[in-house]
């Protein structure tokens, strides 16, 4: 569930990549003990693994990190995880404030301040205008990675082909 994504936030002619700040958390699945309920720093959503690996949460980290490492990354793309960045804004008055979205999974959902975006043209890059969302201040941004099967529930036989 890896996927290269990019965001920016452009007012008139000021551009502002959303690139660093990250930070992911479980949001549902069969994730090992000493996952869920941690906040974990993140490069961009979607690097899942590669989050998780340098923090030493799977194996193949040079080193057991703070949580101790999980052997096997199976349970990973079985998860939904949600990512969240917090950046400041000033109105300054140039015009709309567009997010774009570069290379957004089509399962993934997307929010400013607590409201839902609706899903982008079906095109890259996905435009939205968050002028009416922003704040003064401090905002965040969550995306959330669903699964890419749904959890499968322990004792459950599933059909074969």
């Amino acid at each position: 569930m890896t996927h290269q994504f990019r965001a920016e936030l452009t007012t008139g002619a000021r551009n502002r990549a959303l690139s660093s700040g990250w930070h992911m958390r479980l949001v549902e699945g069969p994730a090992p003990r000493g996952v869920s309920g941690q906040l974990i720093p993140a490069s961009r959503p979607g690097a899942i693994s590669q989050d998780l690996t340098s923090v030493g949460l799977l194996s193949g980290a040079a080193e057991s990190g703070a949580f101790g490492s999980v052997q096997s990354a199976d349970w990973v793309a079985r998860c939904g995880w949600e990512y969240s960045v917090d950046f400041p804004w000033r109105s300054s008055g140039e015009g709309r404030a567009k997010l774009i979205f570069h290379g957004l999974a089509p399962t993934a959902s997307a929010s400013i301040n607590g409201h839902a975006l609706q899903p982008g043209p079906g095109q890259e890059p996905a435009f939205h205008d968050v002028g009416a969302l922003l704040l003064n201040g401090i905002n965040t941004l969550k995306i959330t990675l669903t699964p890419e099967a749904p959890p499968v529930p322990a004792g459950v036989n599933t059909p074969t082909s």
